[in-house]
């Protein structure tokens, strides 16, 4: 058709849409005549327009559900099991928000249909579609579509929430070079290959559903108008798109990037796509769609009309290649198009290559990469995969499966990745009749370049002009290899190359190492840990020590070292804390085994506070990365974004780990800038919200391998830094001047924390507080210092609040300590803070035996309690100076004052402390030998603190009774209080009576002639008594003795001490067990 026919159709198709319905086929005979090709063409566009007849030149207003402000969903609100967290945007077929998925723990997006379209069948089930044509896709390039939910007739899509920017939003901050053009094209038709192949055409191609990543990952939106090759018929599809296009008035932006098949409503193929995508490209090279027009009229007849402009006249720099390859993608006809969008994106990536190829020779570049020419393992990589064995048989294992072709090692730096992966290739090269190839990606920091340094490492030379896929197909389509891809991280984004290399060699498989997963479909993670290392808290021999892969280690490091080593009594401690202290890293532990050499393990120990001067000197043949643990650890920091680093550096004023809700409030209260909305717009990033932006990062850094995610005391989800790590992000911290502010604030922290679970630890909720402060306890420690470096005053307030944590889980010693320190400082404190630190202080001592300290320290408090006028702490006073009477064995003096402590407790209704007034009447007429008035007294002091739900109370009361009932030979009753004492001090995570109750399940056992068990449970509650330094009391020394006597006389002394040395090695589970045989 002429452009003079072209012309007389636009004039009738425009003066046809002024004329009613019913009018308008008497319009068209007359305008048209007998010219039936006229006539045709006018009545395709009429019938493409029919639906959106009324919106077409009608107001956006009128046509767009643009959700009002005041109708939004608020942040906190939550749908299903959805929490919102902020409004992203909104649009004709709802209203998308950014929210968190309470049930995974992950952000998400939630596309929710508008009010307005509620009524409409044909709407949610767009909905509908979209999610089950996009949630059978999974591929890098297109958005991961979660489900389709609904509640309280609200209809939701849920999809994975991507932070960047629109394309079209890309577009509009300025020229797209041509690169970075042919860049982001050859991604949407990776993504359009993959849905291609699965039976799904997208149709609605543009901008605004295209999404860039800040790591320059595309992804492919909205698969609303999706449509199954096989399933929608033609009519039925044409009629469905132009409808929702008109009805959400959507068609005026739709319109410019439909093919002319989809303008006509005419039945579609995947070359729709084809077409749509080459609109997107044109618009990016030049900074304008090729089809525009006044109205939407205008531009679907330039759609279905006009050629557009050639690309060169518009943007010289575009090549010629480029240009002809787009002007074949957007011809009119289907059948003059690619006939598949992988034919369009190998010939677009051919072009990216040449122009990579051109850009290099000019700047007179050519990319190294260092390849190793064998990968025969050395003799000192043979001892770094010392305990390593079930790991190589493991992933042999796997990738010798046919459904695995992709397995990824992860893991910090120091682990030992690359070391594992060789000794895998080196036991499946036979496997593979293309060999192994190792290549080595450090210097490697294009993602595209991937391919090509496999290619350089396989020998196998570029041919200009053909993509290197291509070439690597061509050479090694029937000799699958393994390729060894070592240190991806720096690369992360070559992901898809790597997707498409193993589409296009089947057979062949990838190992590949990094500190981070590709996060294909394909892909299977490997997490290599750091090597097994004691706990301190035992005392092994020599050869205990040696089932530890980690001191197996450092033994053989420093026998290379020094062939004179070896392990010893003397030296064994202090090699098994310095592979405590060095994670298990087999790079820590090698480095710090080699200075054995001039220094013994001891003195090693003493210099790992400065470990990184320390931890030096690998193999000159290595790279830096691998000879320092500096240099392991910066390699990972230097890949992290600066939002990163800076989350890095203050997350290491953490001890022991942390939850994401601490960190949020030590970070934000450390002055850390969260991206405001002006930051966020610029850099195409939606999280803002200061607590999606602490959790995205703590997720990033996790997946980085720099956090190691654990699970503390009472399931709470937490993560931490290995110590190594740590003190690197406390360096750079320190370096950057905000270490104490990041300080300051972690101590502001965990004081508020303290003092909120003071008052808990005498009620119903006890056990869940102190399991919550024994997880933080790391954190309290570095509070206790720092504040009494800074601000003593608060230490002592710290100190005050945790009182109950030293003394219900056995922090004797520490406990003492820490109230020393600070009553040395001799600050200005407040009488009832002093008088706090006091009696904690003289409780511990008394604890501990140390009765002469502990008088001086209850003196003193009785004394400022006085002065204050303080009646609850004057009595408690009175009942330590009792506590110390009664172990002294002065009863009279001791009764004396508890009667004082009881007026006081009376006068003030203190309940709690009559109840231990009465509980320790109760163990002076025990002491006395009065069980029966023991078992009132107690039995009183029980009844209150059940009331209280005191659960230390209730479990100490219920071993005393126990201890009653067993003097008064009633056994039953005994065991009974001895159960329920049991079970409420394990839910406490209490050892003082813990180590109690079993010397009354060890007396139980001797009544019964269960001597074996008897002498055992001596040994266990011995070991329990010693973890802690706890001197028993009196009564408890007699009631002991009585039973291990008559044990000792039954038994003899050989047969005895067998069987308690036996109980000193028990768990807790085994002994809890030995209980109830």
């Amino acid at each position: 058709m002429t452009a003079t026919e072209w012309q007389q159709v636009k004039e009738i198709f425009h003066q046809a849409l002024r004329v009613e319905n019913s009018r308008r086929p008497k319009y068209l005979d007359d305008a048209c005549r007998d010219n039936t090709e006229l006539r045709a063409e006018v009545e395709s566009l009429l019938n493409s327009m029919a639906a959106a007849q009324s919106f077409l030149e009608g107001p956006a207003a009128e046509v767009t559900i643009s959700g009002d402000p005041d109708s939004r969903l608020q942040s906190g609100q939550q749908i299903s099991h959805y929490k919102i967290v902020s409004h992203i945007a909104s649009g004709g077929m709802g209203t998308v928000y950014l929210a968190e998925d309470l049930n995974l723990g992950r952000k998400v997006a939630l596309k929710i249909l508008t009010d307005r379209a509620f009524a409409n069948g044909d709407q949610i089930n767009r909905f509908r579609r979209e999610a089950n044509a996009a949630s059978a896709l999974n591929h890098p390039n297109i958005l991961t579509i979660f489900g389709f939910d609904s509640d309280d007739g609200i209809n939701l899509l849920v999809s994975e929430y991507v932070e960047g920017e629109t394309l079209r939003e890309r577009i509009r901050r300025g020229p797209v070079n041509v690169p970075e053009a042919v860049g982001i094209a050859n991604q949407i038709l990776s993504a359009l290959d993959a849905a291609h192949g699965a039976g799904i055409i997208h149709r609605d191609i543009k901008p605004e559903n295209i999404m860039i990543r800040a790591d320059g990952l595309v992804k492919v939106l909205d698969f609303g108008l999706a449509k199954s090759t096989v399933k929608i018929k033609p009519e039925e599809d044409a009629k469905t798109l132009l409808q929702v296009i008109s009805r959400t008035g959507m068609i005026m932006g739709t319109a410019k990037y439909m093919s002319p098949e989809q303008a006509r409503a005419q039945p579609l193929d995947l070359r729709s796509d084809i077409f749509s995508s080459a609109v997107v490209l044109y618009e990016m090279l030049t900074g304008s769609p090729p089809f525009l027009g006044e109205t939407t009229a205008d531009v679907i007849v330039s759609v279905l009309q006009a050629e557009p402009a050639p690309l060169r006249s518009i943007n010289v720099e575009i090549p010629l290649e480029l240009e002809t390859v787009v002007g074949k993608a957007l011809a009119k006809d289907p059948s003059g198009r690619h006939r598949s969008a992988r034919e369009l994106l190998d010939e677009l990536k051919a072009i990216l290559k040449k122009l990579e190829l051109e850009t290099a020779i000019g700047e007179g570049v050519r990319p190294s990469i260092p390849v190793p020419s064998t990968s025969n393992l050395r003799d000192e990589d043979r001892d770094a995969l010392i305990g390593r064995d079930s790991q190589i048989e493991d992933l042999t294992a796997l990738l010798k499966r046919e459904d695995v072709r992709l397995v990824t090692l992860t893991g910090i730096g120091g682990t030992g990745k690359t070391r594992l992966a060789r000794a895998v290739a080196e036991k499946l090269s036979s496997e593979f009749p293309g060999g192994m190839a190792f290549v080595e990606l450090s210097c490697v920091r294009d993602p595209r370049l991937v391919l090509s340094a496999i290619a350089q490492t396989l020998g196998i030379p570029e041919i200009g002009g053909t993509d290197v896929l291509e070439t690597l197909r061509n050479e090694l389509r029937d000799k699958p290899v393994l390729l060894i891809l070592d240190n991806l991280e720096q690369v992360i984004n070559s992901a898809t190359y790597i997707a498409d290399l193993l589409e296009e060699l089947p057979g062949s498989k990838v190992l590949a190492t990094s500190r981070e997963l590709l996060h294909l479909s394909m892909e299977v993670e490997y997490a290599v840990p750091p090597l097994g290392f004691p706990s301190m808290s035992d005392n092994p021999s020599v050869e205990e020590l040696l089932q530890y892969e980690s001191v197996v280690l450092f033994e053989k490091r420093a026998r290379r070292a020094n062939p004179d080593f070896q392990l010893s009594d003397e030296n064994v401690s202090a090699v098994a804390e310095i592979c405590v202290r060095l994670d298990g890293l087999p790079l820590a532990i090698e480095l710090a085994a080699a200075r054995v050499k001039v220094l013994s393990p001891l003195e090693i120990l003493a210099r790992l506070d400065d470990r990184f001067s320390l931890l030096t000197g690998g193999a000159k043949d290595l790279p830096d990365r691998q000879r320092t643990v500096r240099g392991a650890i910066e390699w990972s920091y230097d890949l992290l974004s600066d939002d990163e680093k800076d989350v890095f550096r203050r997350l290491s004023v953490f001890a022991g780990g942390f939850t994401p809700s601490s960190a949020e409030s030590v970070l934000v209260g450390s002055g850390i800038s969260v991206p405001t909305k002006e930051r966020r717009k610029n850099e195409g990033s939606s999280s803002g919200d200061q607590s999606i932006y602490i959790l995205d990062m703590i997720t990033s850094l996790t997946d980085k391998s720099l956090l190691v995610p654990q699970t503390g005391l009472g399931g709470m989800r937490r993560f931490r830094m290995l110590d190594t790590v740590r003190e690197y992000a406390a360096a750079v911290l320190a370096e950057t001047g905000t270490a104490s502010d990041v300080q300051h604030s972690h101590a502001r922290f965990f004081v508020e924390l303290a003092e909120t679970a003071k008052p808990h630890l005498k009620l119903t909720e006890s056990g869940k507080w102190l399991r919550r402060l024994e997880n933080e306890h790391d954190n309290i420690r570095a509070a206790l210092r720092w504040t009494l470096n800074n601000e003593p005053q608060v230490a002592a307030r710290l100190a005050a609040a945790i009182r109950h944590l030293w003394t219900i889980h056995g922090h004797l010693h520490e406990g003492r300590s820490w109230s020393a320190e600070i009553l040395s400082q001799d600050s200005d404190m407040p009488d009832t803070i002093r008088w706090e630190i006091l009696t904690v202080y003289g409780n511990l001592s008394q604890f501990q035996g140390d009765l002469e300290k502990a008088q001086e320290l209850y003196d003193e408090s009785l004394l400022v309690s006085t002065r204050s006028g303080d009646k609850l702490q004057i009595s408690q006073s009175l009942r330590g100076l009792a506590a110390l009477a009664y172990m002294k064995s002065e009863f009279g003096t001791a009764r004396e004052l508890i009667e004082k402590a009881i007026t006081l407790s009376r006068e003030t209704n203190d309940n709690f402390g009559l109840a231990a007034s009465l509980g320790r009447l109760g163990d002076i007429a025990s002491a006395e030998g009065d069980f029966s008035r023991a078992m009132d007294l107690t039995g009183e002091a029980l009844r209150i603190f059940r009331e209280f739900d005191y659960k230390e109370g209730i479990s100490a009361k219920l071993n005393n009774l126990g201890a009653a009932a067993f003097a008064l030979g009633q056994l039953e009753k005994a065991r009974e209080c001895f159960d329920e004492a049991l079970s409420t001090a394990i839910e406490l995570g209490e050892k003082i009576n813990t180590r109690l109750i079993f010397d009354g399940y060890g007396a139980l056992a001797a009544e019964s002639g269960d001597f074996q068990d008897a002498a055992q449970f001596s040994g266990f509650a011995e070991t329990l008594g010693a973890s802690i330094g706890y001197a028993p009391e009196p009564a408890e020394s007699r009631f002991r003795n009585a039973y291990i006597n008559k044990v000792r006389a039954a038994l003899g002394e050989d047969e005895y001490n067998a069987a308690y040395i036996a109980g000193l090695k028990l768990s807790l589970d085994q002994a809890i067990k030995l209980t109830h045989p």
